[in-house]
């Protein structure tokens, strides 16, 4: 902090001293008193600069020499590896102790760089699970991810701070082998990592503890003096009190689940004062599990007793859905899918969805689905500004337990929207765009937010306000009144013409050959004469 402190004001006196300069310059008058002036004062900026040149460099110095001083010293670190789910979750359980002349506030936690294409999220607590900032600082020579973590309170000299480090990864469990009969009862993974935890800060302690799903189905672990199986799922290594050293951890067991994620999800909130909130979602799910070795045969799908075999295999996928949620709907490019079941219950809509086809590792699937939300309990408006309406709705999508890769959501406000503010509850990029729809005049305001890794960790409420006026609300009814009014009333006039032919009678023919007959004689008349 003394660091940049000096560095800051130091510029600031220097860029001063350009700017009076340069104002001597702009501003000068034709006389030579104002020209002694800017030179006398160019001399001065000079001398200045020396000293604050001497000063810097001592501030530096100063600073280096109490940053190579402060130390942290981890007493203990837990490592806790679980292997359970689809997903790879491994948390660091530190107590970190503060050995170095100054009081500090920041700890850099190390990601290692072979892993780094799978990292989803990187996030931070302290022991009762308050939520800590945490930023990506830098990578560095050797490949690892550095972020740095704001610790709740300065650690002042000889103190200690205990605080937890989530890392969630994705594709780290590898099928072996890669691939499998159709009529197969068990799927293996292989985890690889360190044994020892990456750190820049010495470890007096730590110890693993790898939880599996079954521990009887361990094909294969490492094996170390301290290693303990427990009858609780779990394999503990430690107490470790070697410094840190590249030594493999692999463990191969039974892992008879699908290694399900969402490529990319779109979702689109439409908003409407009129009518109601319609909810579209478009997924893209893959199986990461072991592939299919031959051919898929219907006939010996059907023939599997139980989902105990060939568990690797994506059936269908569960979730729950508000109490008031109307016309729900679920298909793919084909159509509509009549495998899903939906059930109301007391506090939920039970959505459980099932594809056209099993989707075996290495397959993919998409489909759509939808459904409405009534308005008044998502959007309210202010009792002081009856213009000012309150979206409130969950960022996530329906499928909660699955990370996707891409999500992107679009809210569509009503037309004649303005005033639009969204609230989050973390950082992230918000861009607009303009949606045209039936009888739109200007086009409907959209906010897109795309979000990289998401996972229910950020599946929080957000806010969005917005003014809308009663004459835009009903511009669109009036319009209709308008026109259907226009068109009665255009109706009703041209019924009144008869734009039809009219039938001329025999007695006005004849008459009408007589008529023409005396003409004629009157013109021979006229020509003897």
């Amino acid at each position: 902090c003394v660091f940049f402190f000096f560095k800051q004001k130091t510029a600031y006196e220097i860029l001063s001293g350009l700017v009076g300069s340069e104002m001597c310059i702009r501003d000068r008058v034709s006389t030579q008193s104002t020209w002694d002036f800017c030179a006398k004062q160019g001399l001065e900026m000079e001398g200045n600069f020396k000293l604050v040149t001497l000063f810097l460099i001592l501030a530096i110095t100063l600073s280096c020499l109490a940053t190579q001083e402060t130390n942290i010293n981890i007493n203990n670190l837990k490592r806790e590896i679980y292997l359970k789910g689809k997903y790879v979750r491994i948390t660091h359980e530190l107590t970190l102790q503060n050995t170095g002349p100054r009081r500090t506030k920041q700890y850099l936690h190390m990601v290692n760089g072979n892993y780094s294409k799978n990292l989803f999220e990187v996030l931070a607590f302290t022991k009762g699970y308050l939520e800590l900032p945490i930023s990506f600082e830098k990578k560095d020579e050797t490949g690892s991810l550095v972020y740095k973590v704001d610790l709740p309170y300065s650690i002042e000299v000889g103190s200690k701070v205990e605080i937890h480090i989530l890392e969630l990864y994705k594709n780290r469990l590898l099928p072996k082998p890669e691939k499998l009969p159709l009529s197969s009862d068990e799927q293996m993974v292989e985890f690889i990592d360190n044994l020892y935890a990456l750190t820049a800060y010495p470890i007096t302690a730590q110890e693993v503890i790898v939880a599996v799903p079954n521990i009887n189905k361990l094909e294969y672990y490492t094996e170390k003096e301290s290693t303990k199986v427990s009858k609780t799922q779990s394999i503990h290594y430690g107490p470790l009190l070697d410094a840190y050293k590249q030594q493999e951890l692999r463990i191969h067991y039974e892992h008879a689940k699908p290694l399900i994620y969402f490529p990319k999800v779109e979702r689109q909130i439409l908003l409407s004062h009129l009518g109601h909130i319609a909810i579209d979602e478009h997924i893209e799910l893959k199986n990461d599990a072991a592939a299919l070795e031959g051919e898929f045969s219907r006939v010996k799908y059907n023939s599997l007793t139980n989902y105990r075999q060939a568990g690797h295999i994506f059936r269908s996928l569960t979730t729950q859905l508000p109490r008031k949620t109307f016309g729900l709907y679920y298909g793919d490019v084909i159509g509509n899918v009549s495998t899903s079941v939906a059930t109301r219950e007391s506090s939920f809509v039970f959505f459980d969805i099932r594809p056209r086809f099993p989707v075996l590792g290495g397959w993919q699937t998409k489909w759509d689905q939808g459904y409405g939300l009534l308005n008044q309990y998502y959007i309210k408006y202010d009792a002081n500004d009856p213009e000012l309406y309150i979206f409130n709705h969950t960022f996530g999508y329906a499928f909660k337990k699955v990370m996707a890769s891409i999500y992107q959501l679009k809210i569509v406000l009503p037309p004649g929207a303005s005033h639009i503010n969204i609230y989050l509850p973390f950082k992230i990029s918000v861009k607009e765009e303009s949606l045209r729809s039936q009888l739109d005049i200007e086009g409907r305001r959209v906010i897109v937010i795309n979000k990289e890794n998401m996972h229910s960790y950020y599946a929080k409420n957000f806010l969005v306000t917005y003014r809308l006026t009663p004459e835009k609300m009903y511009e669109k009814v009036i319009m209709m009144i308008v026109f259907f009014m226009v068109f009665y009333l255009l109706m009703i006039v041209f019924s009144r013409f008869n734009m039809s032919i009219k039938q001329t009678t025999n007695m006005d023919t004849n008459h009408s050959i007589s008529i023409l007959k005396k003409k004629k004689k009157k013109k021979k008349k006229k020509k003897k004469k």
